[in-house]
């Protein structure tokens, strides 16, 4: 969805994971018949979030626009998973988050956000 988690263009990251509400009655009412869920206060869960500190490797910021410098780059691509509210059992647990690396030796971006993986327990 391209939404960094904070800052101006965070909203739709926000409202995925539950941080900021959303008034429903804005959606076309077909669509929100079609994909609501049953769960009183569903929000998905950002995996790096959920992984423990000592296991995110790799790059912090997910999009480059295929630019060298560091200090344009941003996050925006995120992986999200739930478990149940109740917490008595878990559906999923992230071992391991890591953002890649778009450049490569013959200096070819493959793209201009990095890859994003997760290695998950179901």
């Amino acid at each position: 969805m391209n939404s960094p988690s904070s800052g101006s263009a965070s909203g739709a990251y926000n409202i995925t994971t539950g941080l900021i509400d959303f008034d429903v009655d804005r959606l076309n009412q077909t669509f929100v018949e079609k994909y609501k869920n049953s769960l009183d206060d569903f929000a998905y869960q950002d995996f790096r979030i959920a992984c423990p500190p000592q296991f995110r490797i790799g790059n912090l910021a997910t999009f480059t626009g295929f630019k060298p410098n560091t200090s344009t780059f941003s996050g925006g691509d995120s992986q999200f998973g739930s478990n149940p509210n109740n917490g008595d059992s878990l559906l999923w647990s992230v071992q391991r988050f890591k953002v890649g690396s778009n450049w490569y030796d013959d200096s070819f971006y493959l793209s201009d956000h990095r890859p994003v993986i997760s290695d998950i327990i179901l």
